[in-house]
């Protein structure tokens, strides 16, 4: 982008009172200094020849905050550029989507949620607990958990709701087949898994033993107690 040349009003307040070749010389004299920084004119006259000079030095500060303006909006696009390039360099673009260039700054990289490490670990923690083998990268399961971690629930909490539910599911030949991202991880069923999984454990009511209380004997006594009868 070239700069422009900025017609003062009291320029034109002196060429208008000129004949007319001074006032052409003096306007291509200002586009060739203007445009091109060549001094093509040397006017006799010492009124115009003042007029011309401070003319010049006014189109000197305009270009110096012309190249001023230029050097920061080039400054500007060196940051964005180098912040791209350690974004992507940073990022697992097979593991997580995100939209590089709508990045402007450091604070868009807080929006980020669901890091390609955080899913990798809530996934291998499944298939550990489980004996599955269910995928990190896979699409639905990214998904899912990238979408939970945004609601703003941790890792740990992943690991509680799997807990929960390989404890209750586990030994369960009908709901063990749920043990999976796509049930656990839904929206409509994480939050009540995790409220269950926090809240403590009632007693079994049909174990009829489970409050049991031993009593406690002395046992010299009773022998002495059986030695009298």
């Amino acid at each position: 982008m070239k700069q422009n040349i900025i017609f003062q009003q009291d320029w034109a307040d002196h060429i208008l009172t000129w004949d007319q070749e001074t006032a052409y010389k003096f306007v291509v004299a200002l586009l060739e200094y203007g445009f091109y920084n060549n001094d093509t004119w040397e006017p006799q006259n010492v009124a115009v020849a003042r007029i011309l000079d401070e003319a010049k030095k006014q189109l000197d500060a305009n270009r110096e905050k012309y190249e001023a303006k230029a050097e920061r909006a080039k400054s500007a696009r060196g940051q964005k550029s180098s912040l791209k390039s350690e974004q992507k360099s940073s990022l697992n673009s097979s593991s997580i989507d995100i939209d590089i260039d709508n990045i402007s700054s450091n604070e868009d990289i807080k929006d980020i949620v669901g890091k390609p490490d955080d899913i990798k670990v809530i996934v291998d923690y499944l298939n550990e607990r489980t004996g599955s083998h269910f995928k990190a990268n896979t699409a639905e399961t990214k998904k899912s958990i990238k979408a939970r971690l945004k609601e703003g629930y941790t890792v740990d909490d992943f690991k509680r709701v799997i807990d929960s539910k390989v404890k209750d599911w586990a030994d369960d030949d009908r709901m063990k087949d749920y043990l999976r991202p796509q049930t656990l991880f839904r929206p409509a069923n994480f939050e009540a898994y995790l409220n269950a999984a926090n809240r403590p454990r009632q007693p079994d009511k049909k174990n009829k033993f489970n409050n049991y209380q031993q009593n406690e004997y002395d046992f010299d006594e009773l022998e002495r107690q059986l030695m009298k009868n």
